[in-house]
């Protein structure tokens, strides 16, 4: 039980990163490109 935990915490944690970070570029690019435009 307790390795199962850490592996599936150990898995929620890295997905919970990369989809934070895929979604924070995604908003950045975005937010970039509103601005070189009205720029």
């Amino acid at each position: 039980m307790k390795v199962s935990q850490s592996v599936s915490q150990s898995v929620s944690q890295s997905v919970s990163q990369s989809v934070s970070q895929s979604v924070s570029q995604s908003v950045s690019q975005s937010v970039s490109q509103s601005v070189s435009q009205s720029a």
